[in-house]
């Protein structure tokens, strides 16, 4: 159960949750300040808004996001010490002790890492969105209406082949049909 949460559980859902509020408010805020002209307001300025307003986003949850992954495995696993001890009758010290025996201080390393990779694509793709609003207040209603690009989370085996160049699907067959 620990292995499955930090490695691949905790990071998808951290970040699942992370796109879908803060990235659609983050693109809609961006919208909005394009759509009342305060970006060109910025450039007339001479101020960079990518330096200015970007770059602050894609730091900040680039760096909260290893934090909000870790907050999200110490309560997966322990959900798994309460299953375990409630339903399952397995010993909280034995669970523990096979906890910390299963996760690998590299493995959390990664998993922290990876998630901050997610949390700089997050940013980024939330102020492109926002970015490249164009219309009115109802291009702002339409954009932060409209699905977060990725923010169902990465495609199956996207996690594994971002850490160790592999998928878990290579060497099968994907011309497999039924019917």
């Amino acid at each position: 159960v620990a292995f499955a949460i930090v490695r691949a559980l905790g990071p998808v859902f951290a970040c699942l949750m992370v796109a879908a509020r803060s990235g659609g408010g983050v693109a809609a805020e961006l919208g909005s300040m394009k759509v009342t002209q305060q970006i060109d307001a910025l450039k007339a300025l001479g101020a960079n808004p990518t330096e200015k307003l970007v770059a602050p986003i894609v730091i900040a949850l680039a760096l909260g996001m290893p934090v909000l992954t870790f907050i999200a495995d110490v309560t997966g696993i322990g959900g798994g010490l309460l299953a375990a001890t409630g339903s399952l009758g397995i010993a909280p010290t034995l669970y523990l002790q096979k906890t910390v025996e299963s996760i690998h201080t590299m493995e959390l390393v990664i998993s922290l890492a990876k998630t901050a990779v997610f949390g700089a694509t997050i940013g980024l793709i939330s102020c492109f969105i926002g970015m490249r609003t164009t219309t009115g207040t109802s291009g702002i209603g339409a954009l932060s209406g409209e699905p977060e690009p990725g923010a169902e989370g990465p495609p199956p085996g996207a996690t594994d082949a971002a850490v160790t160049g592999s998928s878990p699907r290579a060497g099968r067959r994907t011309d497999d049909h039924i019917g």
